[in-house]
């Protein structure tokens, strides 16, 4: 995150910290102007809590260098549960809403991550409960205030099955509709065809014309 304030002709510094720790010097503007200026001062939250940034000013609208200011900021953290499929890191996002906060106001947005993968499934978004229910999708275009966990929803994909059989009266076996698509993960009784070729005794199905056992 970035922090902008202003010094005047003799400067000022900035600290900052946690609400669980002592202050720590994180950038110092002792250099003079002739005016007062705009400064910008980069800060990386590494753990969740509530950090705060102390400004202090010299010369500034007359004031002393006991004078500072505050401002607190809130980093929460974002995690993303694949819920079966392949991992995706957690978020830090900062803001100075606090938890109760209705401000419409995004600050620091949350990043779609890259889509996660599963075998056999197609990724269809994040949610904010486990169940991916209709209404629960993330809107990464808004501010989050508290950590949270969001879930990926997964629809199992669908295949067509294709049975390669002649049947005794030389037409080609066609599977009732029940059989002909396979939903991964779900169970699907393969038919028994009702007439085999002449001479020869089905043993089933195979993955392919080599027959392996």
């Amino acid at each position: 995150m970035k922090i902008k304030f202003y010094y005047g002709p003799a400067g000022g510094y900035l600290t900052g910290g946690t609400t669980a720790s002592s202050a720590e010097r994180i950038a110092t503007m002792n250099q003079h102007a002739t005016g007062t200026q705009s400064v910008d001062a980069g800060y990386t939250a590494k753990t969740t809590g509530t950090n705060y940034f102390r400004y202090y000013r010299y010369a500034v609208n007359g004031e002393t260098g006991t004078s500072y200011s505050y401002w607190y900021f809130y980093v929460r953290q974002v995690d993303f549960n694949t819920q079966g499929g392949s991992s995706v890191g957690s978020q830090l996002i900062w803001t100075t809403q606090s938890s109760s906060s209705t401000s419409t106001t995004v600050q620091c947005k949350v990043t779609e991550p890259a889509a996660p993968t599963r075998t056999g499934y197609t990724f269809g978004g994040w949610y904010t409960d486990a169940a991916c229910s209709a209404g629960k999708e993330f809107d990464f275009n808004t501010q989050v205030r508290a950590n949270t966990t969001l879930y990926a929803k997964w629809t199992a994909n669908t295949y067509n099955v294709t049975y390669h059989l002649t049947n005794s009266d030389g037409n080609a076996y066609v599977p009732g509709t029940s059989v002909k698509t396979y939903t991964y993960g779900q169970g699907l009784t393969l038919p028994v065809p009702g007439s085999a070729k002449n001479g020869y005794t089905s043993y089933g199905w195979y993955g392919n014309a080599g027959y392996p056992g």
